[in-house]
């Protein structure tokens, strides 16, 4: 009995080994997803209070001040929740400023929108860098669509536990809604690419393989898919799932399957 025991005991052994130092890290895709949360965040907020004249179309709750200066080029909007934190009806904490510049309307060829954070926090985040949105006109499908980069973006904790960074290159569709001028049945499409640096210090690529969809009315993404490749590891996949609007996410990493929610 002996001669077959030893093996089999260190068969247990090497696998409950194997097991633990199995490549189970989550970070860069937990970072890149708060990151990008964060910053549709802020356009949503940008487009539920810009109007397609000089006008305001609503004030979301929280709000402070709205400046707006139309005699400056570009245009701005200076979006001021205050400094200290205030609770939204939806339970979202938010202080600091949203500072919006536009070239032109939202629906204009050629218009060039501009997010940059000031002092911004949501949910003890702190948000830094700029979002560039640029109207591209209609695509194939006679959609509009528009070139959407964030550059120098950083998520950092107020506890100062982590920072993460990032940079993308993204189109956004706009696949419903477009020809109306309620923002509840808006519905956009996004694909790309992204690359950061994780709350650990790792670098990682990202590529869209299947389009991210969202919508006013769903507060997550929920429906498309990416890959993610952290450097000196094995390709992650994010997979939204197809159409519920919920925060459950499937994980793929080396071939095992995890379910998070988000």
């Amino acid at each position: 009995m002996a001669k077959w025991l030893f093996p089999v005991v260190l068969c247990l052994i090497f696998s409950s080994c194997r097991k633990e130092e199995r490549d189970r890290d989550q970070a860069a895709m937990l970072d890149f997803t708060i990151a990008k949360t964060m910053f549709d965040d802020a356009f949503q907020i940008v487009d539920e209070i810009a109007d397609e004249t000089e006008g305001i179309r609503s004030t979301p709750s929280c709000v402070e001040s709205i400046t707006i200066d139309t005699l400056a080029s570009p245009k701005s909007i200076l979006i001021d929740f205050g400094n200290t934190t205030c609770t939204d009806v939806v339970g979202t904490r938010r202080q600091g400023q949203i500072l919006v510049t536009f070239s032109g309307r939202y629906r204009d060829v050629g218009t060039q929108i501009v997010i940059t954070p000031i002092n911004y926090q949501v949910n003890n985040y702190i948000l830094t860098g700029t979002k560039t949105i640029t109207n591209m006109g209609l695509n194939e499908s006679e959609l509009p669509y528009f070139n959407v980069n964030v550059i120098n973006g950083k998520v950092s904790s107020t506890s100062n536990d982590f920072q993460s960074t990032w940079n993308s290159n993204m189109v956004r569709t706009w696949t419903e809604g477009s020809l109306s001028v309620f923002l509840q049945d808006d519905a956009y499409s996004v694909t790309g690419t992204a690359e950061g640096v994780d709350r650990n210090g790792n670098a990682y690529e990202l590529t869209i393989t299947r389009p991210l969809e969202f919508s006013f009315v769903c507060p997550w993404i929920y429906s498309g898919k990416f890959e993610l490749q952290p450097e000196g590891k094995s390709v992650r996949t994010l997979d939204y799932g197809n159409g519920t609007c919920d925060n459950d996410v499937s994980v793929v990493i080396d071939g095992f399957n995890y379910s998070i929610s988000i």
